[in-house]
């Protein structure tokens, strides 16, 4: 799935307030998934060197949204979980977002 395009090339997309994405994308590459310091969750996101163009703008895996189809087909949404741990001391702690 893919979000956008959006940006400063396309200032009337929906998810645009005050001249930025709401959702944050573009997301940046990560050749890992990270979790920040402030509990935020970058997932990887490899520069392939792969694109299409959509909608005259071209898209790579900065705009690719995670999901899980089976969800999505189930329910007629779209549905993203997002299943984190982080190591704190000897145990894990895990952070699921619906």
């Amino acid at each position: 799935m893919i979000h956008g395009p959006c940006g400063t090339d396309i200032p009337h997309a929906p998810c645009m307030d005050g001249g930025s994405c709401t959702k944050h994308y573009p997301k940046s590459f990560c050749d890992d998934t990270i979790i920040e310091e402030s509990d935020f969750v970058r997932y990887r996101c490899k520069d392939d060197d792969k694109s299409v163009i959509i909608r005259g703008k071209n898209i790579d895996n900065i705009w690719v949204v995670p999901y899980i189809s089976d969800l999505c087909v189930k329910y007629n949404a779209h549905i993203n979980v997002k299943c984190c741990a982080k190591k704190q001391g000897h145990s894990i702690s895990p952070q699921v977002h619906v």
